[in-house]
């Protein structure tokens, strides 16, 4: 069975007729309500740094050029995976423009290698980032790197949001919440957002749960196992259960 999904449309529907936020039962959903089902879909996906934001891309530079931009729906980058793929070592960020602009004077002996880069906005009448390095590379070099990805807009009120489905239900409670404060105007919003509490926790400590392993590691605290004859030199010992004592 296909798992249920709410689009923007739908849900504010749901909600209305829960909430009888609307006196014409059926009839158009006011824009308030519109509104604040569109704001909940943003709250989540904003509120933490959920995996499936998590999108690979290339950072690409011409010979003499040091600056290429990034993709309209960039957030924020990820420094560990940045790194250089012609093995001619690391590119270092920095978010400090002063130190930044300082190095351009500084002698360097890696010349045509870029060594700093620093992430700044383009100039132009849309904002967009883009990515400056020092010094402009001799030779043509790009770099992989993995970025998060802003929330892509729901560009009509049928669109689904591009997460996993599990994301629909506190979609729906957060909204419901938030209605229910705006509209009711009593504490019963209260119980709707400690449930919509709970599904997050949920959801952050099982984000990561894209595998499943059977072999779970347990740290020596007491020291139990470093006490035995065979252990006697191991101290603070991490060890899985499938390897015994």
């Amino acid at each position: 069975m296909a798992a249920f999904r709410w689009a923007r449309d739908t849900l504010a529907q749901h909600i209305q007729g829960g909430l009888n936020a609307d006196q014409n039962a059926g009839g158009t959903v006011p824009d308030r309500l519109n509104n604040l089902v569109n704001l909940a879909y943003y709250t989540i996906w904003e509120g933490h740094d959920w995996l499936f934001k998590d999108f690979r891309a290339e950072l690409d530079f011409a010979a003499g050029v040091d600056i290429d931009p990034l993709p309209a729906d960039f957030d924020k980058i990820s420094m560990k995976w940045v790194q250089e793929n012609n093995r001619r070592g690391r590119i270092r960020f920095t978010e400090d423009a002063q130190f930044f602009e300082g190095n351009r004077d500084l002698p360097n002996e890696r010349n045509g290698v870029p060594y700093l880069a620093r992430i700044e906005p383009a100039t132009g009448s849309t904002f967009l980032w883009q990515v400056r390095i020092l010094p402009p590379p001799t030779t043509a070099v790009n770099y992989p790197y993995i970025y998060v990805k802003n929330a892509p807009d729901l560009a009509a009120d049928t669109t689904f949001p591009v997460w996993p489905d599990k994301f629909d239900r506190g979609w729906e409670l957060l909204a419901t919440a938030q209605a229910a404060r705006m509209f009711i105007r009593d504490k019963s919003w209260k119980a709707l957002m400690g449930m919509y509490d709970e599904w997050l926790q949920r959801a952050i400590e099982q984000q990561d749960e894209t595998m499943v392993s059977s072999t779970p590691v347990f740290q020596d605290t007491q020291g139990d196992v470093a006490g035995l004859p065979s252990s006697g030199y191991v101290r603070n010992v991490n060890y899985r259960l499938s390897n015994g004592p």
